[in-house]
């Protein structure tokens, strides 16, 4: 494979704008349109008997639904355009994480071998927790997929110098330290015809039952770990397995905050003459199927809370002026006002009048801006879900924002 064959599909601008503006016009509605499919099953089945045949089925229906999310999730990582946020992070605590939803998935069967090698006290580096979690897991589940059900798959995680040179991915290696994972399976290998085509979007070599993506997952990976200023390597023999490398530059500079650029929400200290409503939740979105899903999850794991509703920004400012909300759940996107607007308004608001300040949950199938990024990286008590979100999250996120 040339250097240049990989990277020029993947860094193709025109054609990365054209699936980035059909994403970002269909992410948020389809991300709206499976939260259901996550949450009602759960709701169901705490209406069933314990031995009732209907729990399997919505099972299947739930892991459908995850599945979805998956692939959605992958489409949007391909097509962003923004900018991650680097910090230090523990790479052997992410490949952890990714073992965990590994089993937790059911993917590794009982008759797979999977070996890890994590050293104590291994160096951290600049990187995105979630991001790395989305590429590790990605070449983890290629690896399940490509071997048997009684194949060995490896994890390995270690610091290595790297000279300057391209990589089989045709990514530039440069000269330096880098924590690398390697993943490692004893599967059929790669075709040597195919090899300049796996990192292509779409691309897949995987048929029938044994294919559970689009063929997003190497590109993903791709894009994840040239934004973090990596590069990908791998080899293959056929007949004799495959492995990828991940190698994240231990030295690469960690973004500065914008801290000053951005408004935070700080309490001065001072008693409020307004303290809020320990027993009132308000929900804010402007799709009525959300607003009654999110009431019924609410109503029915936290009973005795009163549980509000409104329909834009503007219906929950003036809804909180009421009814003193002690936690808000707000979408980011909706007509007349935003979540944003909105929840700037309310501080406003409270400062004003010393009122006390709710505990917000910011709930989006959208990256948030950077103004509330920043609230939520001032340690504030406030917090973001990921549209699609499942009751039980919704439920941990009220509670945990009520006793803080």
């Amino acid at each position: 494979m040339t250097g240049r064959g990989s990277e020029s599909i993947i860094l193709d601008d025109d054609r990365l704008a054209v699936v980035s503006g059909i994403i970002g016009t269909i992410a948020h509605d389809f991300n709206n349109l499976l939260t259901p499919f996550l949450a009602y099953p759960q709701l169901i089945k705490s209406d069933l008997p314990e031995n009732a045949s209907s729990h399997a089925l919505l099972d299947v229906m739930e892991k459908t639904a995850k599945d979805m999310v998956h692939i959605n999730q992958q489409l949007m990582d391909l097509s962003s355009r923004n900018e991650i946020e680097l910090y230090p992070v523990d790479v052997n605590e992410i490949v952890s994480s990714v073992i965990s939803q590994l089993h937790t998935n059911g993917l590794i069967t009982p008759g797979m071998s999977l070996h890890t090698v994590l050293p104590a006290n291994l160096v951290r580096v600049p990187g995105n927790i979630d991001c790395l979690i989305r590429a590790i897991y990605n070449i983890c589940l290629n690896a399940v997929e490509a071997i048997a059900s009684d194949g060995k798959l490896e994890v390995r995680t270690e610091v290595i110098h790297v000279e300057e040179g391209c990589s089989a991915a045709g990514m530039t290696r440069k000269k330096g330290e880098y924590v690398r994972i390697a993943v490692s399976d004893n599967g059929p290998g790669i075709p040597e015809d195919v090899r300049g085509q796996i990192f292509n979007p779409f691309f897949t070599t995987k048929k029938g039952g044994n294919r559970r993506g689009s063929g997003l997952g190497l590109s993903v990976t791709f894009r994840i770990i040239r934004n973090h200023k990596g590069f990908i390597d791998f080899e293959s023999k056929p007949g004799h397995g495959a492995s990828f490398f991940l190698y994240l530059p231990i030295d690469s500079p960690v973004e500065e905050s914008k801290q000053s650029d951005i408004k935070l929400s700080i309490h001065d200290g001072s008693p409020s003459n307004m303290v809020c409503d320990k027993n009132k939740i308000l929900l804010v979105d402007d799709e009525k199927t959300i607003l009654k899903l999110f009431q019924m999850i609410l109503s029915s794991g936290m009973p005795g809370y009163t549980i509000d509703v409104a329909n834009n920004g503007l219906e929950a400012v003036e809804s909180f002026s009421i009814g003193h909300h002690a936690v808000l759940i707000m979408d980011l996107h909706m007509p007349v006002m935003d979540g944003q607007a909105a929840f700037f308004k309310i501080e406003h608001l409270c400062k004003e009048n010393n009122w006390e300040m709710p505990s917000v949950v910011f709930c989006t199938g959208f990256a948030p801006p950077d103004s509330i990024r920043g609230v939520l990286d001032a340690g504030s008590r406030h917090c973001l879900l990921s549209k699609p979100v499942s009751g039980e999250t919704i439920i941990e996120a009220v509670k945990s924002r009520l006793v803080k």
